[in-house]
């Protein structure tokens, strides 16, 4: 797989959310009010609803995990949205619902921006963020392949299906 125009920067001590994050225009929360548009209980819901260039702030849950368990990843389809911790760095797992060889979130669109969001999966799953869009940024993020008790796993902490355009990684 080549990559082009990759830039990989690291600052000691940087932690949490980015201070220039934009504010949110949607909100996934465990503590969704009725009365609020655009807030959430899940993050497919949210990524679903977002329109190019929304920002989906994420708040992490008080207890645990956003876990998905469905079959299919996270699929970030429309181009420029902006997924970022919201109130401190939530964390997104899958159990086995993903199959063998797919991501947790799968970004498919260009433009699109993970800051502040910890992804895992299982080592035998597949990759924790699958990247197909090119001018993807991934900043002040965990992205967590966690160790197999089989020995057996594939994909990795990020994945690329083909030849990438400008990926940006930095604080992570």
């Amino acid at each position: 797989i080549l990559l082009d125009s990759v830039t990989i920067r690291a600052e000691a001590g940087s932690v949490g959310n980015s201070p220039s994050a934009p504010e949110p225009q949607y909100i996934v929360s465990e503590s969704v009010s009725a009365d609020e548009p655009n807030q959430f209980n899940n993050i497919r819901d949210a990524l679903d609803q977002a329109s190019e260039e929304a920002v989906i702030g994420i708040e992490p849950k008080s207890e645990g995990t956003y876990r998905d368990d469905a079959s299919t990843p996270l699929a970030v389809s429309t181009a420029n949205v902006t997924l970022v911790g919201y109130n401190g760095t939530p964390e997104i797992k899958t159990s086995d619902g993903v199959g063998g060889g797919q991501s947790v979130l799968e970004i498919e669109a260009d433009g699109i921006t993970l800051d502040g969001v910890d992804v895992t999966i299982p080592a035998d799953r597949g990759n924790a963020v699958g990247v197909a869009g090119n001018d993807v940024t991934i900043r002040n993020s965990t992205l967590d392949h966690a160790g197999s008790d089989t020995g057996s796993g594939t994909g990795g902490p990020l994945g690329f299906g083909s030849e990438k355009t400008g990926l940006t990684v930095e604080n992570n």
